[in-house]
């Protein structure tokens, strides 16, 4: 039985693309967040009471 050794296989491109996607969450995260403030609890419970019954 052989055993495969995990290896350091993260290039500076996947660290590039790892470090894009956290920026564009985080900013996606910090701009809804700013509408929610904005718009307040009204669609939430709004789009709960109106949504058809599945």
């Amino acid at each position: 039985m052989t055993r495969r050794v995990l290896g350091a296989g993260l290039r500076q491109r996947h660290l590039a693309m790892i470090a894009l996607g956290g920026a564009i969450g985080a900013g996606l995260f910090v701009g809804s967040g700013f509408g929610i403030a904005a718009a307040g609890p009204v669609p939430a419970s709004s789009s709960r009471t109106c949504a058809p019954a599945p």
